[in-house]
């Protein structure tokens, strides 16, 4: 692969461009993006449970899974029918570019804000000191 290609405007920006993705890098692509809807219907289930401080993460993850796939999907579709200006590789390198930083973002808030069980159980056990014992 030439990557030089890269830094040239008029093959990122081609009009058509001539043919469709390989066979190795189609099925790349759609496992990439068919697994991020699966993320999205896993976390769609997995937001039906009460999560506490962790649902808000769950939701950023579950908004970028669908934001990615559906749209990632839509690039490759005009890639593979050649629509006009839609099909350039400019846009489906950039939504890559854009989703990766995306879910780094989601990964370093989700480690900022939520707290891992160790020290939830023991902000409970700590609380759970100063409540009176019940009778059994």
């Amino acid at each position: 692969m030439d990557l030089s290609k890269l830094l040239n405007f008029e093959y990122l920006f081609a009009r058509f461009p001539e043919a469709g993705f390989s066979w190795p890098v189609r099925i790349g692509l759609l496992i990439i993006f068919v697994g991020a809807i699966i993320v999205a219907l896993y976390t769609h289930k997995k937001l039906k449970q009460n999560l506490g401080v962790a649902g808000k993460a769950w939701k950023r993850l579950q908004v970028w899974s669908w934001s990615v796939g559906l749209v990632g999907i839509m690039l490759v579709y005009f890639r593979e029918v050649r629509a006009l200006y839609l099909s350039s590789r400019f846009w489906l390198i950039l939504w890559l570019l854009v989703s990766v930083v995306w879910l780094i973002y989601i990964i370093a808030k989700w480690k900022k804000d939520v707290p891992n069980k160790e020290t939830q159980e023991k902000h409970k056990q700590e609380y759970s000191k100063w409540l009176p014992k019940q009778n059994k």
